[in-house]
């Protein structure tokens, strides 16, 4: 029984905790959450698409399947355009992740951060932090941020990411690829959990690099905190996916029950309307929600974080101002 309430009381605080920190920039946060993913979907997106286009036309083909990899691979341009695109991908999720840890961070210790102090600082400190010493930021990007989050999306932008659907077919014809796959998943699991306060380690400690924040992440993570942290991670999936079909199941009854209202004689059965409209329903309320919950995910990492080093008798570090490279967007 100790053990069940001990487990409860985990799980309360990782939900009430990331409310606490995040109130005194609750709504920063949502409205950079908010432009950064319109920003993307608009600005960001296109260019990718243009840039895989780019790809498949300096290979002379407009997909890319078994029977041609073997050119892609030969051909030099196609690894420059790749790097392109990564660093893209790469140069958005840091930009995004430390813009909305900063402001955590900035929250732990009382202070409010506007959305251009948001933006601001996300600048600041990928200009601040763009060292070669911190290369592995970009299979972390890449690899560990798309394929081992367990809570969503984390980043509005590395999920553009996605097993080509070549390799996707033969996960049913050769199961063993799909055995592979999902230890491949295990593995960024594992490594996501373990290197989950890196970022917030970078965010308190000036001029630590991505590598020395990942070791202290790891000392941070070891044990029963490894499955503390899992743990807290799972809840906000199950909470996540508790809300995203509850939300959308509500939004679907009060669309059916305003078409009762105003057509009556049109409207289709409630199962047939419900399932006609539950999918498209669902995808538009996924997108709003992500709003609040990407910033939400964060506060509970960083909560933890705080709360980690707390146990390890850590002296928490208050906030300071990025260096101002951009100092023009403050005003």
């Amino acid at each position: 029984m100790n053990k069940i309430i001990k487990i409860v009381k985990i799980w309360y605080r990782g939900v009430v905790d990331p409310f606490e920190l995040i109130q005194d920039n609750f709504g920063s946060l949502v409205g950079f959450s908010a432009t950064f993913r319109l920003l993307s979907f608009f600005v960001l997106f296109p260019i990718l698409a243009w840039t895989e286009r780019l790809w498949l036309l300096t290979n002379k083909t407009t997909v890319i399947a078994w029977y041609n990899i073997g050119s892609f691979i030969k051909n030099p341009s196609s690894w420059i355009v790749l790097l392109l695109m990564a660093a893209i991908l790469v140069a958005a999720t840091m930009f995004e992740q430390f813009a909305i840890y900063d402001a955590l961070h900035a929250s732990r210790s009382g202070m409010k951060r506007s959305l251009r102090q948001i933006y601001s600082a996300g600048f600041d400190m990928c200009a601040e932090r763009l060292k070669l010493e911190n290369w592995t930021f970009i299979p972390y990007a890449i690899l560990v941020l798309r394929f081992g989050t367990i809570t969503g999306d984390v980043s509005s932008v590395i999920n553009v990411i996605k097993i080509p659907g070549f390799i996707l077919e033969d996960f049913t014809k050769r199961p063993w690829e799909g055995y592979l796959y999902l230890g491949f998943q295990i593995i960024m699991i594992y490594l996501f959990i373990r290197w989950i306060f890196a970022i917030p380690i970078m965010m308190e400690e000036d001029g630590t690099s991505f590598p020395q924040a990942c070791r202290k992440s790891a000392l941070m993570t070891k044990g029963k905190s490894l499955f503390r942290v899992g743990f807290v991670a799972l809840g906000w999936a199950a909470l996540i996916w508790f809300f995203y079909y509850a939300g959308s199941a509500v939004i679907v009854a009060i669309w059916y029950m305003l078409s009762m209202w105003l057509i009556p004689g049109e409207t289709e059965p409630f199962p047939v309307f419900f399932l006609n409209r539950f999918g498209p329903t669902g995808m538009i309320f996924y997108i709003f929600f992500l709003w609040i919950v990407t910033p939400l995910i964060a506060a509970s990492f960083q909560s933890l974080y705080y709360l980690r080093k707390k146990e390890m008798s850590g002296y928490i570090i208050p906030y300071t101002e990025a260096p101002h490279f951009f100092r023009c967007l403050n005003g």
